[in-house]
């Protein structure tokens, strides 16, 4: 049986909230980057110009600086975290090229690739991140080549050039298969959360939806049929003379005739149905978009069924139902509750094995 929808709003407003702790963690993971990238810059950019070398290089990097800064406020007021992150990644790709190509201070600049991996792999999605990475891998490689044909001149030595290449493709291999660990991790885990979440929601016995989640299923029914004016019913229902069955044959029978009742319950309710124990011998039945009128007769049904089914206990076993549906009356579904459990109680008191409902439909 597939949930009905105040189901799906419960999950929907967890993911939310899952999504938010995301947002939150990547929001401070950026703001820390951009506040150290920013000191990066703006310190090594005033070393150059103090020093009076390559003060052009010094001007960019004291120029991106400030950009950092900037991006950050922004940041802050548009919250706007997958622009920023962009915005981080570029500065710090182009900023990483113009030193590998001057040398830096004391030619050192090979060692700005190193950290690239990491860096993007933390701010960007891993899919964006390899697309970000296999780009600037690829301009890595070209300035390379130009500079093995002669075409191009770079303050390093062979052997530097050849080990930071080297160091650089296996942090990239380590990253991406780290990365890839940490996804398959993270949806195992969501997997066994949204587990967790259902057992949550299940009664250990019959297999039906708990009275838990039967309570939000009722109240995000009543606040939908209160908000849309869409009617909905409840039909409530009572095994009669539960009692007698574990004291006759035991409560391992009880409890086949229990599980026997929910598959009945089953089977016989639609996808848009939400049925489960409410306690004990007792169920409740959720039936959206369904008048007084049908849920009595969906009643009636089951309560037919369940008569003419053989539990294996030597005579019928019986059910009372109480049937009600959505007035604007109604306070609030606990409201709506009270009355199928007097109706129910009528049930039982008229002789048990039938049905009653309230309004013109009663029986």
């Amino acid at each position: 049986m597939t949930f009905w929808e105040p189901s799906k709003l419960v999950c929907d407003r967890q993911l939310t909230g899952s999504q938010a702790l995301q947002n939150r963690v990547k929001t401070s993971l950026l703001h820390h980057f951009s506040v150290a990238t920013a000191l990066v810059f703006l310190t090594f950019g005033s070393i150059y110009l103090i020093l009076g070398i390559k003060t052009s290089l010094g001007v960019f990097e004291v120029l991106l600086g400030i950009a950092q800064l900037l991006n950050l406020l922004y940041l802050r007021r548009s919250a706007n975290i997958l622009f920023s992150s962009r915005f981080l990644v570029a500065s710090v790709y182009f900023m990483s090229l113009l030193i590998f190509l001057t040398g830096g201070l004391g030619n050192t600049g090979y060692l700005w690739l190193l950290f690239i991996p990491l860096f993007t792999m933390l701010l960007l999605e891993r899919s964006e991140a390899i697309g970000w990475l296999a780009a600037y891998t690829v301009i890595v490689g070209m300035v390379v080549s130009l500079f093995l044909f002669n075409r191009l001149e770079l303050p390093y030595t062979l052997a530097e050039l050849r080990q930071s290449l080297i160091v650089y493709g296996l942090i990239i291999y380590l990253t991406y298969h780290n990365e890839k660990l940490r996804s398959i991790s993270n949806e195992m885990l969501q997997h066994k959360n949204r587990l967790l979440h259902e057992l949550t929601r299940k009664d250990p016995l019959t297999g039906l939806h708990n009275r838990g989640h039967i309570n939000e299923v009722l109240k995000a029914a009543f606040e939908k049929a209160k908000r849309e004016g869409q009617v909905f019913s409840i039909i409530m229902v009572d095994i009669d003379h539960f009692k007698q069955i574990n004291d006759n044959h035991g409560h391992h029978i009880g409890d086949q005739v229990l599980k026997l009742v929910s598959d009945l319950f089953e089977k016989s309710t639609d996808d848009h149905t939400s049925v489960g124990r409410w306690g004990g011998e007792e169920f409740v039945i959720v039936c959206p978009e369904s008048t007084q009128q049908k849920a009595m007769e969906r009643a009636q049904t089951l309560c037919q069924q369940i008569a003419e089914h053989d539990f294996g206990v030597g005579k019928p076993v019986t059910a009372s139902f109480g049937v009600i549906s959505y007035r604007a009356s109604f306070p609030s579904f606990e409201a709506m509750l009270v009355a199928a459990d007097d109706l129910l109680y009528q049930a039982k008191s008229s002789g048990r094995n039938c049905v009653i409902c309230s309004g013109e439909y009663n029986r």
